[in-house]
């Protein structure tokens, strides 16, 4: 069982290589609630980033970004965990004014910074799925993603549900460019992951191996 295409064209890819042949395989996503909006409070020109304060995730590039769009606020929130202390002090030191880091979120205060925010950049160029995207626009943020990994592939559905980049260099024309009429649609979409949608995928793949 597969949580994206994604992530089954890079086991396609590797199973040869182990010796391994499944005889069933399905893709089955992982479920998101999608919440009540009132589109119309979001705020224009709001960018968020969610995830852990941690290298991997790259935010030296919001940095890059924001100080091309100075007129556009940012924000970045996340778990701090033992050790990165001293990562998350070097952030502080070099963001823009338009950043603001938000350590330790807490469930309240994200759910409000979801609700006020139009736009989700994710930088991540080889996320397997991508549940922070999907959650964003659960809340009618409107996604920018890499051109790569289960949010291009699996729920930005190559551009039909959101806005894409090759590179972090296009991500500031990109952002301005959005149109902000697209977050209807994209929150919308959003209905393709139910709970429902993935108690049927999972009944039907247990009836197939099972019969």
């Amino acid at each position: 069982m597969y949580n994206s295409i994604y992530t089954e064209n890079l086991a396609k890819n590797l199973f040869p290589v182990l010796g391994i042949k499944p005889s069933k395989a399905r893709v089955i996503y992982i479920p998101v609630e999608n919440h009540n909006i009132d589109l119309s409070i979001k705020q224009k020109n709001r960018v968020i980033s969610i995830g852990r304060i941690h290298p991997d995730k790259h935010y030296e590039y919001v940095f890059e970004i924001a100080r091309h769009l100075k007129n556009y606020d940012f924000t970045i929130a996340g778990a701090v965990n033992k050790g990165m202390e001293a990562y998350y002090k070097s952030l502080l030191s070099v963001k823009p004014n338009n950043v603001n880091i938000i350590p330790n979120i807490d469930n309240d205060t994200k759910i409000e910074l979801y609700r006020k925010s139009s736009i989700y950049l994710h930088l991540n160029p080889k996320e397997n799925y991508g549940i922070s995207v999907l959650e964003a626009m659960s809340y009618g943020l409107i996604p920018v993603v890499p051109e790569s990994g289960g949010p291009w592939i699996d729920i930005v559905s190559r551009g039909k549900f959101g806005y894409s980049y090759k590179n972090i260099y296009e991500c500031p024309d990109i952002i301005k460019g959005i149109n902000y009429e697209d977050a209807k649609n994209i929150h919308e979409s959003v209905n393709r992951f139910s709970q429902k949608n993935f108690e049927e995928s999972m009944l039907n793949f247990i009836n197939d191996v099972i019969n």
